[in-house]
């Protein structure tokens, strides 16, 4: 099982700490739901549990996981509007089976580290076109432009599904920046803004992405 699906030993740590305001990424998932089928989320958590409701689990292949956009151990904020802080873990639970076709999803994350050891690097870019698929291109970024820009980060790419358009592919890798996409420069959005443009594109795209390499 990949480990952004399950719980390790440093998520649940992390899951015990208040993400630093510099570290601290939100983004907005919209999910849909298909007729008899669940979001194949599972969530953790809540004000009678003693840690914020989270994501503990990613069923593979369900609806949460192929959306490209969650990963174990990000914190839910509101599901449709209602805030979840001062919930119980099965008012959670309840709020999530009566969302409706159409669930809001508000993720706080933590923003990984950028894997820069600082040193001397230098940035190759290159463009790889990816065939969509219904949930999108199998990438899951983090980071993008926040109110205080001093505190924005890069788009980076933090997990690639297995079997997905970008797996398939082979050219991207964790770690990874998205600099464009279908030549239009995402330095100036913010996540969800971003996920917003992945639904807009058609049935392929082509993302410029930067990557490090160490120069001798």
């Amino acid at each position: 099982v990949p480990q952004h699906y399950s719980i390790t030993p440093q998520i649940a740590w992390q899951l015990g700490q208040e993400i630093d305001e510099d570290r601290r990424g939100t983004v907005v998932v919209e999910l849909q739901k298909k007729e008899g089928c669940g979001l194949g989320l599972t969530v953790s958590g809540g004000a009678d549990k003693g840690q914020r409701p989270h994501v503990s689990n990613l069923r593979p292949g369900s609806i949460a996981h192929r959306c490209d956009a969650l990963l174990v151990g990000d914190y839910i904020v509101s599901v449709n509007g209602i805030r979840t802080a001062t919930l119980r873990h099965e008012e959670i639970i309840n709020l999530l089976k009566n969302a409706g076709t159409n669930v809001t999803l508000e993720i706080e994350y933590e923003i990984p580290d950028s894997g820069s050891s600082g040193g001397n690097v230098r940035s190759h870019i290159h463009d790889v076109t990816l065939t969509k698929e219904v949930s999108g291109f199998g990438l899951t970024l983090r980071g993008g432009m926040v109110v205080d820009k001093m505190r924005a980060h890069p788009l980076t790419v933090v997990a690639v599904r297995h079997g997905g358009p970008a797996d398939r592919e082979g050219c991207i890798k964790v770690g990874d920046r998205v600099v464009a996409i279908n030549g239009y420069k995402v330095a100036h959005l913010t996540l969800t803004e971003t996920l917003s443009l992945f639904s807009q594109c058609d049935t392929s795209a082509v993302f410029t992405m930067s990557y490090d390499v160490a120069v001798q």
